[in-house]
Parts: C-alpha cells; structure tokens; sequence
C-alpha cells in the first residue's frame, strides 16, 4: 500500500515537470530584446522602444508648403519646335511669348536660319500660346528644352534646362539653341529659370 502511493506521488511530480518543461518552451524565441506593446505591427525606432527616428513621422505644414515650391502643379508643356542654331541674334537668354498666329509667324521668321527648320504644329489661340525661349552662342554641342511654365506670384515662370555635353563628345560648331512649346493661356511677366546640366552623356 505503501509502495502504490509512492509510484502514484512519482507519476504526479514527473507530470508537473513535464508540464512545467512545456510552458517554459511555449514562451517562443527570446532574443533579450524589448518591444514596446503597445507599437503598431512593423513599427521601428521610438515607437518600438528604440532610439530611431519613428517611422512614418508626419511632415509639417511648413515642410509640406516648402516641398510644393519645388513642383509645378501645371502640366508639363507641349514642345513644338528645338534647335541647336537659329538666326534670333540674342545678347542673353530670352523669353518669347506669342499671343496669336501672326506673333508666331513673327517668331518663325526670327528664328529662321539656314538648314533649320521652323515648321509648327497649329495652336489654338483662343486657350493657348506659344512660348520661346532664344540662348546667344553657347560652347559646341549646348541644347536646351523648355520643362516647365507656370504662374507665380503675377510672374509666368519658365524653366529651360541647358544641357552641354560631356568631354569626347562630337561637338561641331558654336551653338545658339531654342526652344518652343505650347501651354495655356498665361498672364504675368515672364521670368526665366535655367537649370545647367553639365558633362551629358554622349547620345
């Protein structure tokens, strides 16, 4: 009787050890690190109970009005025409904008030169224009495009990129590059922007 309750104390201790080993190894992977619990799922940083920046951190308005200077919200223009010579003699880089059909054909005339070609697609006048931008002679090889026009503060702001080419590129003779696209109808003074891409890659 003696030796039943001892086997039977036995079986009981060797049932809570095993049970005790089966708790302890339920509690998963421990790496010794903390996590806050209350960070949302893939949060990282202080959210998670580190030192990093929080992920997601919002902007604030000023960062936010600071960021749209930086983009035009008008779409980008329709390139009519661009050329590495013209024969518009500028002293500077210049802002055409033509208005109506015989303003354009002014313009053309202008820019005439020889083996350049000046043939435009029609505009319509009644919503949009036409706008020019004209370089004096530039080192060999110097494009530009037009890549954005836009309204600001009663200013019509027009950006043209300059592009020269990087060395060992074929180059030719001197340059005096233009470049003509259409957008809507604008008002303001226009004010040139120019962005200089250097050492192009040849193409």
């Amino acid at each position: 009787m003696r030796s039943l309750s001892y086997a039977r104390l036995l079986t009981v201790v060797l049932m809570a050890f095993v049970l005790g080993a089966v708790v302890v190894g339920c509690g998963g992977d421990d790496d010794g690190s903390e996590t806050n619990p209350g960070a949302p799922a893939g949060a990282t940083g202080d959210a998670a109970g580190g030192a990093a920046v929080e992920a997601g951190k919002q902007r604030t308005e000023k960062e936010i009005q600071d960021e749209k200077k930086n983009f035009s919200t008008e779409p980008p223009p329709v390139s009519l025409q661009q050329g590495e010579r013209s024969g518009y003699n500028v002293s500077k880089p210049t802002i055409v904008i033509a208005r109506s059909q015989s303003e354009l054909n002014s313009l053309k005339k202008k820019l005439k030169a020889k083996g350049v070609s000046t043939e435009i697609a029609p505009v319509d006048f009644k919503t949009r224009q036409a706008v020019a931008v004209v370089f004096p002679k530039l080192p060999p090889g110097t494009l530009t495009q037009i890549s954005d026009i836009h309204e600001e503060d009663g200013k019509i702001v027009v950006t043209a990129v300059r592009v020269e080419p990087g060395k060992g590129c074929p180059t030719g003779k001197s340059t005096n590059p233009f470049s003509i696209v259409e957008t809507r109808t604008m008002k303001g003074t226009p004010t040139l922007k120019i962005q200089k891409v250097n050492n192009s890659p040849c193409t």
